[in-house]
């Protein structure tokens, strides 16, 4: 906003051990063994926006934690290595999900059966959000309780690696297995690579891009890609 940003928007996954939580955390203090996604968007100037994501981890956390964590970063560099002229969308989205297959998190990266966040049960109907008494004390201390787990279900939260960003009424397009269109000089699209898993792990990681005559240009350049460490 200093720079000139005309509006501001912006949420965070997280705050909490299993960095699951979507929404602002009112109320929660930062402990230990906490992850915090900074997902940063909606900042536009004179009509064009960007968007990018980051993880921070406090003190110590779980080895899946941690899988989950260098899994979605990986990501995000196996699809960078192929941003250029004339490559297609879908081929960044297979390079990404690479990284969960071999690591086994899902079998596949079709993005018409990957299981998600937002998905339904198999017949169609809703996912109910499982009720179940989660500790916390900062809601607690207000006498709240939280008695439900988000997200329903584990997978990413959308099936797609990104989108593209930039300039209000372009048109819009999500980089996915089925997306055939070619990256083209001028595109601008971010890639996030992200998971969830109730009660367990989470992460959102990602970058923003615009493809060049001969390759591409990382425009979050300015603060790096892996997890931020905050000692304990």
């Amino acid at each position: 906003m200093s720079r000139g940003g005309e509006s501001g928007d912006g949420y965070q996954i997280g705050i909490n051990q299993w960095g699951t939580a979507c929404g602002k955390p009112y109320g929660h203090r930062v402990r230990p063994g906490d992850l915090i996604n900074m997902y940063v968007s909606g900042v536009t100037y004179h009509g064009y926006w960007a968007q990018t994501a980051r993880m921070m981890a406090v003190g110590n956390i779980t080895a899946r934690q941690e899988e989950t964590l260098g899994m979605c970063t990986d990501a995000v560099r196996r699809a960078e290595k192929l941003i250029k002229p004339g490559v297609q969308m879908k081929d960044l989205h297979e390079a990404a999900f690479s990284a969960y297959i071999e690591r086994g998190y899902l079998k596949d990266d079709v993005t018409a059966t990957m299981p998600y966040n937002w998905g339904a049960m198999e017949d169609g109907s809703p996912r109910r959000v499982p009720e179940k008494y989660v500790p916390n004390p900062d809601y607690e201390a207000t006498g709240r309780t939280l008695n439900h787990v988000y997200p329903a279900t584990k997978g990413p939260h959308n099936p797609n690696l990104g989108h593209s960003v930039g300039s209000f009424g372009n048109p819009k397009f999500n980089v996915t297995s089925h997306n055939t269109e070619r990256c083209e000089p001028g595109m601008v699209f971010v890639l996030h690579a992200q998971w969830l898993d109730p009660m367990s792990d989470g992460a959102n990681i990602g970058d923003c891009y615009l493809v060049t005559e001969d390759g591409y240009e990382n425009l979050s350049c300015h603060s790096a890609l892996d997890t931020y460490r905050v000692p304990v």
